[in-house]
């Protein structure tokens, strides 16, 4: 009697157990994912949209974000980059170079060690993609409510270089995690996978969205992002412009965002860019209409030209690149001083001539008119003359430039010795 009792008490537990256990299933948390433009500058925010109340002891979480590549130079290298990067909660993702990332915000409560950054070229939706796959491990506890949104992490990006900073940001799951075989969604608890795996995405800023409905990771699925990354500037045109025989560089932005400073920079092939000036916005922010020029000296017509435009926090962008072409035949004496303000070791003394000059001598004058340096120039080429005077242990001021020696040169030219 005592032994069917007992046999009788262990199938009570082990019915009751299962009870227990396919209610707790049931009942389990189903997460989904999604992009939008971060808060920082060139940067994106990763949310979760949790279906129900619950508390959970999150273990990993990991994310993959693709960047056509089109909208990419320089690459990212090395590619694939596949390493641990020691433990990360935030700060820049170290031995990456081109488009690099880091990570501005971590309400995950998790750090990025063992697992790592993985860096990858893979097509999306048929097109090919850098792939930024992010796997943060450790434990801590979330509280999650039903259908609000919680924001996790930020990533940015570092300015880019020679091309806009990418638009067509998405988040993305590929088959069977990718070529790294991790390149997917992913959230896991104390209870386990709470991924919704059938719908991994979702959007609430208008990116498009396509999930593949495997419950095995096998599906393609992706959020797109909705609206455009926070840029410091909207730069709406920017373009070379003549008046008779003189050009300039003018440029209009529509709204500026902690805005520091533009520097203008000229190249003759296109490749390699020098600083030739600087100007400053009349303040940092800006929601209307601004309009900006720069005289080009006509030694530097016939030159390639962008923009680098400053944000506060030293974080920069490039404009595209125009060309300035000479609209006259140009037979005079010039001199150009750069950069100016100078805030470099070296003035640039740029000494355009018509012909061949012999012993000229550059004097270096304070602002008021005193001589405190002296350099002799045996002789000045005909065309562009790049003459250099060391400017290092200048205190900031004003200064002047003069050549002796060319008649047509005579008038002192200032510049700015600055800490800027």
């Amino acid at each position: 009697m005592k032994s069917k009792v007992i046999y009788t008490y262990c199938k009570l537990l082990q019915y009751l157990g299962f009870y227990l256990l396919s209610i707790s299933v049931m009942g389990q948390n189903s997460i989904q994912a999604s992009i939008e433009a971060g808060a920082a500058d060139n940067s994106v925010l990763v949310t979760l949209l949790p279906s129900m109340t619950s508390t959970e002891l999150v273990t990993n979480f990991q994310f993959a974000i693709g960047i056509p590549v089109s909208e990419v130079s320089p690459a990212p290298s090395p590619i694939p980059f596949t390493k641990g990067v020691g433990t990360i909660s935030t700060g820049v993702i170290p031995g990456v170079s081109g488009l690099i990332p880091s990570i501005t915000v971590n309400n995950t409560g998790l750090t990025i060690g063992t697992g790592g950054v993985l860096i990858t070229t893979q097509d999306v939706d048929g097109v090919s993609h850098y792939v930024y796959t992010f796997i943060f491990n450790g434990s801590s506890s979330t509280n999650f409510t039903a259908g609000v949104e919680e924001e996790m992490v930020e990533v940015a990006f570092n300015s880019c270089v020679t091309m806009p900073c990418p638009t067509n940001i998405k988040l993305v799951s590929l088959p069977d995690g990718g070529s790294t075989f991790q390149d997917y969604f992913y959230i896991n608890s104390d209870h386990g996978d709470i991924t919704n795996q059938t719908a991994s995405f979702y959007s609430d800023t208008g990116g498009a969205v396509s999930n593949g409905g495997c419950t095995d990771y096998t599906c393609e699925s992706y959020v797109g992002l909705g609206a455009p990354i926070d840029l410091p500037i909207e730069l709406v045109l920017f373009e070379p412009r003549i008046n008779q025989c003189d050009m300039m560089l003018y440029w209009e932005t529509a709204t500026e965002k902690n805005f520091s400073y533009y520097q203008i920079e000229a190249s003759k092939d296109g490749k390699v860019f020098e600083p030739i000036g600087q100007q400053k916005p009349g303040s940092p922010n800006s929601t209307t209409k601004r309009t900006y020029k720069y005289s080009i000296p006509s030694n530097l017509q016939d030159h390639y030209f962008r923009l680098k435009s400053v944000d506060l926090d030293e974080s920069f962008e490039y404009s595209p690149v125009v060309y300035a072409k000479a609209p006259c035949e140009d037979k005079y004496y010039e001199v150009l001083l750069y950069p100016n303000p100078n805030f470099t070791s070296e003035l640039m003394v740029d000494v355009k001539s018509p012909e061949v000059v012999e012993k000229v001598e550059m004097h270096l004058l304070d602002a008021f008119g005193k001589v405190i340096r002296i350099q002799k120039i045996d002789e000045v080429q005909a065309g562009s003359n790049k003459l250099r005077i060391e400017t290092s242990d200048l205190p900031t001021g004003t200064y002047f430039i003069k050549l002796i020696g060319i008649e047509q040169l005579q008038k002192p030219l200032k510049f700015i010795r600055s800490n800027f």
